[in-house]
């Protein structure tokens, strides 16, 4: 059986290949520091804004991570959600996913550790929107991703697909166009009343816009769908695909 060696530019059979990212010889393979992937499952009420409370097999530890509402030692693993998807009420019970571990540098930058795509999949710098999702600008910070007790370090992260549309109830009536109102979001898919159901609380209340013109300003318990955009204003704003003509009645019973 033959055997092939990789032969660095000028070099000789045999020798540590070149880098093309360094123009040197130098190892390409960093061993055992591969990511790792898992697969999770929903296991709590998605509360937070920036990660979900999930159970599954840490294949670093060899050990099984079970999560029971109230127990001190079934507390499952925190898992990051994608930066598209951090908001509350995504994700619901008994979903599964895969999630992957992945490397990071962690440059260090006025005492703050500031993580690259990788080990602590971190946050966007907060504005007065701690859901906020995405920066908006590379010369935007992020930061280490804690879970809500700041003593957690999250790891994990969600590989979950790009951004949905996102169903939403208005608090209030149509503005108008152009004119931001609010609306209670995300709806949460009911499978026995094949029907979303709302929380109209203020963590579930956001900004929305309408941006078609001429269209039906029904009042509040209007439905439809939106997708986040950003905003100066308010960090991100819905902004509406599909609306109903006329009020459907309350969001919440």
């Amino acid at each position: 059986m033959a055997t092939f060696k990789i032969v660095p530019a000028g070099g000789e059979l045999g020798h540590t290949p070149l880098d093309a990212t360094t123009g040197k010889l130098e190892q390409l393979v960093n061993p055992r520091e591969d990511p790792y992937c898992a697969m999770m499952q929903v296991a709590a009420a998605d509360t937070h804004c920036n990660y979900v409370v999930c159970r599954g097999w840490d294949p670093r530890e060899h050990r099984y991570y079970e999560y029971e509402a109230g127990s001190a030692t079934k507390v499952g693993i925190p898992v990051a959600k994608p930066f598209g998807k951090r908001m509350k009420g995504i994700y619901r019970v008994g979903q599964v996913f895969p999630a992957i571990l992945p490397l990071s540098s962690g440059a260090e930058r006025d005492g703050i550790i500031i993580p690259t795509i990788g080990q602590n999949p971190g946050k966007a710098e907060v504005t007065g929107d701690e859901c906020k999702g995405h920066p908006e600008a590379l010369t935007e910070e992020i930061f280490l991703l804690k879970d809500d007790s700041d003593i957690i370090h999250i790891s994990w992260m969600l590989l979950d697909g790009g951004e949905e549309d996102v169903k939403f109830c208005t608090a209030e009536a149509h503005a108008g166009f152009g004119i931001p109102f609010t609306a209670y979001a995300p709806g949460v898919w009911n499978p026995s009343t094949h029907d979303y159901d709302f929380t109209c609380d203020t963590d579930h209340t956001h900004h929305i816009i309408d941006r078609d013109y001429g269209v039906p300003t029904p009042g509040a318990g209007s439905q439809g769908y939106a997708k986040w955009k950003a905003s100066d204003t308010y960090g991100k704003i819905l902004v509406v695909k599909t609306f109903d003509c006329t009020s459907r009645g309350p969001c919440c019973s």
